[in-house]
């Protein structure tokens, strides 16, 4: 998935916006720079609230080219975002991934990132840099690489109620940080409803590897309200990992 980081560099929050900031390896955050490839002050920085680096790649988003929206079929007009710079490195990927059909997307984003500018000094203001497509398609694996850590795996356990009533106890989880996790993460366990929306925060703090934590939701929204029957998730995040048990709400 290729996304826009967003315009908020100029503004107080200056920081990139979601989906951008998706957690895993399967998400490109793309920021914006001018055609003498001088980053656009309006393009959001990093890093994530995970601190990973972001954005990932910069294309041009500053006076770009575009069809104009005014029914006119020769119009053109010109605009800036890092949502016109995001389709140029969407492309980009798209070629990519056709040349290298027997690529997974891990690799194309490889590809892209140590081909690009800044690879060996990443940042929060460009990424990893600006994108060579060239360089990118004559990319190869190292054969004799440094072995990756041990994935990260998140302990997520439903101790509570399910299906839960009204006048059941609350539904609750345990979860903790395992196998290949940093000495501490920040780590957030939220209840979300079957849209993705978010219905209550049920802990927000740092965790350290091998602490175990529990919360319960009793069926409540963050401002007390009863939240309606169906399905819903309890979602933990840490460490830029995310796992999830479903609770049915019977009310």
């Amino acid at each position: 998935m290729v996304a826009a980081a967003g315009n908020e560099g100029a503004k107080p929050w200056a920081k990139i916006t979601a989906p951008a900031d998706a957690n895993g390896d399967s998400t490109i955050a793309v920021g914006a720079v001018t055609s003498l490839g001088v980053r656009a002050n309006f393009s959001s920085m990093g890093p994530s609230a995970d601190g990973r680096i972001k954005p990932d790649l910069m294309a041009m988003g500053v006076s770009n080219v575009l069809t104009d929206v005014s029914g006119n079929p020769q119009g053109y007009a010109v605009h800036n975002g890092t949502s016109f710079a995001t389709p140029l490195l969407a492309g980009l990927a798209a070629c990519l991934i056709q040349a290298r059909p027997l690529w997974p997307p891990k690799l194309i984003i490889r590809a892209l990132r140590e081909t690009a500018t800044r690879f060996g000094s990443p940042d929060t203001l460009m990424g990893y840099g600006i994108p060579d497509g060239l360089l990118a398609l004559r990319w190869e694996l190292p054969v004799t690489s440094v072995s990756e850590p041990p994935a990260i795996a998140l302990e997520l356990q439903l101790v509570g109620p399910n299906p839960r009533a009204s006048c059941d106890l609350p539904s609750r989880v345990r979860f903790s940080l395992g196998v290949g996790a940093p000495p501490s993460a920040a780590a957030r366990v939220s209840v979300m409803d079957a849209q993705g929306r978010r219905v209550r925060e049920l802990f927000r703090g740092v965790l350290r590897q091998g602490e175990w934590r529990q919360a319960g939701w009793n069926g409540n929204d963050d401002d007390g309200r009863v939240t309606a029957a169906g399905l819903y998730f309890i979602e933990f995040d840490a460490a830029g990992r995310h796992s999830a048990v479903r609770v049915v709400n019977l009310r």
